[in-house]
């Protein structure tokens, strides 16, 4: 598996936006995913990972509960693996717990991602690679 991005919540996209932009990074355009119930900003620059931010698209998102216990930061680390199904075995080999998916992920081109977690590491997001 290999680093893709690292996913950070917030209350206010366009803001958290406009503050990346500042430093150098070129912000995708909002979309709206509704299976992960949230607003999603990808950006992007040339030295430096992509970085995802995530608002809550309503009060039952998952990332609710986040910003009330973090008000705003960094969330989960995305790995990218060729297979999501064998990332999620390797992973709960491992110890981690799957908490949602695989599912298809709207900012990623419906590519399958899947969410676990550990009280050692935190929120962890595979992403399927890509095909082709």
């Amino acid at each position: 598996m290999n680093f893709h991005h690292v996913g950070v919540v917030t209350p206010d996209l366009a803001g958290a936006a406009a503050l990346y932009r500042s430093l150098g990074y070129e912000a995708s355009a909002e979309v709206l995913d509704p299976i992960q119930k949230a607003r999603i900003v990808l950006l992007s620059r040339a030295q430096g990972p992509i970085v995802e931010l995530l608002a809550p698209s309503e009060e039952a998102s998952p990332l609710s509960g986040w910003l009330r216990r973090i008000q705003a930061g960094a969330y989960h680390t995305c790995y990218e693996a060729p297979d999501a199904g064998g990332a999620i075995r390797r992973l709960e080999a491992l110890g981690m717990r799957l908490v949602s998916g695989p599912v298809p992920a709207v900012a990623f081109g419906g590519r399958r991602v899947a969410f676990l977690w550990s009280p050692k590491a935190g929120l962890l997001e595979v992403l399927e690679r890509a095909s082709g």
